[in-house]
C-alpha cells in the first residue's frame, strides 16, 4: 500500500514537514487525516463488541485486519492516483504503534520529536497570547511554583501523555519495528534541512529529491478544531536558528530534563552530558 505514516509529538514541526515533501510531486498529503482516528474506533469498537460475534476468535482477528487493510486502501485510492504516494498526517498513529504495525508490518513511519522545553516553550507561548486559554486549570496549590504546576498540566494533555507513553515503550521493550521507524528531531530539520530530508528517503528506499526550502508553501488547512494549541501557520522558509526557551525559568526546565531523563538519554544525550 503506497502510504506513509507521519505521526508526533505535539508542536514538533511535524506540519512543517508535512508541507515540504509536498514538494515533491511523488507524494499527495494528508494534513490531520481521518484514516487513523478510524482504524482506532474500529479497534475500540472490536474490543467491545467481539463476545457477540458469532465466529471463531482467531477468525474474526484475520477478517479485521482484512477489513482495516481493506478499507484503509480502498479510502487512500480515493485520494490519490495510483503513481503517487500518501503521506498520512495524523497523531493517531503514535497512540497505538504496535496496532499499526499488526495492521502494517512492512510499513515504514515517520515519527516528529523535539526537545522537551521546546514543546512546552512553544504551549506557554501560547498560554501568555491566547484569551482562549482557561486558566482555571492551572489552579492548583498556590503555595508551589505556579509555572510548575503549568508545565505538569501540559504534560497531563491526553495527546502529550499518550505520545510520550509510545516512545517510552519504544525504547524499554525493544519492539521489533523499531528499524521501520525514523526519528525526526526538529532542531535537525532547522539546522540543516538538505541532511534531514536525505536521510528520510534513505529511510524511506525513495529516490532523493532536492527541495526549495527557502519557499514552502502550505494549503488551505481548518484548525480550529484544535485550537488555542492548533496554530499550524507554517514558516515558509528554513534556517539555522538558536534554540530558546524564553518562556521557561531554569526551575521548570530542570523540572522537565529530570523527570523525562530517558527522553533526552535516548533522543537527546547532549543535553544531559
Amino acid at each position: 500500500m503506497n502510504f506513509i505514516p507521519l505521526t508526533s509529538l505535539p508542536r514538533t514541526g511535524s506540519t512543517l514537514l508535512l508541507y515540504v515533501l509536498n514538494q515533491n510531486p511523488i507524494f499527495e498529503i494528508g494534513p490531520d487525516s481521518e484514516i487513523g482516528d478510524f482504524l482506532y474506533h474500529n479497534k475500540k469498537f472490536l474490543k467491545d463488541n467481539i463476545h457477540h460475534f458469532q465466529l471463531p476468535h482467531q477468525k474474526v482477528d484475520v477478517c479485521f485486519k482484512e477489513f482495516c487493510r481493506k478499507g484503509t486502501e480502498a479510502w487512500i485510492n480515493q485520494l490519490i492516483p495510483p503513481n503517487k504516494i500518501f503521506v498520512d498526517k495524523s497523531r493517531h498513529w503514535l497512540k497505538d504503534l504496535d496496532y499499526h504495525f499488526h495492521l502494517f508490518p512492512n510499513n515504514r513511519v515517520l515519527i516528529t520529536i523535539r526537545d522537551l522545553r521546546g514543546i512546552v516553550n512553544s504551549f506557554e507561548k501560547i498560554h501568555n497570547a491566547s484569551f482562549y486559554v482557561d486558566r482555571q486549570e492551572f489552579h492548583r496549590d498556590m503555595d508551589a511554583h505556579i509555572q510548575f504546576h503549568r508545565v505538569s498540566s501540559i504534560f497531563d494533555m491526553s495527546y502529550v501523555r499518550e505520545g510520550l507513553f509510545s516512545l517510552k515503550e519504544l525504547i524499554d521493550l525493544r519492539k521489533r519495528f523499531r528499524n521501520q521507524i525514523k526519528i525526526c528531531r526538529y532542531e535537525d530539520l532547522i539546522s540543516n534541512p538538505h541532511k534531514f530530508t536525505s536521510d528520510i528517503y534513505s529511510f524511506l528506499e525513495l529516490p532523493q529529491f532536492e527541495h526549495d526550502f527557502n519557499s514552502i508553501k502550505q494549503g488551505s488547512y481548518y484548525d480550529n478544531p484544535y485550537q488555542p494549541y492548533g496554530n499550524h501557520k507554517i514558516r515558509e522558509s528554513i534556517s539555522p536558528e538558536q534554540q530558546s526557551f524564553s518562556e521557561l525559568d531554569d526551575e521548570a526546565q530542570s523540572f522537565i530534563i529530570n523527570k523525562y531523563y530517558w527522553y533526552y538519554s535516548e533522543f537527546y544525550p547532549e543535553v544531559i552530558l
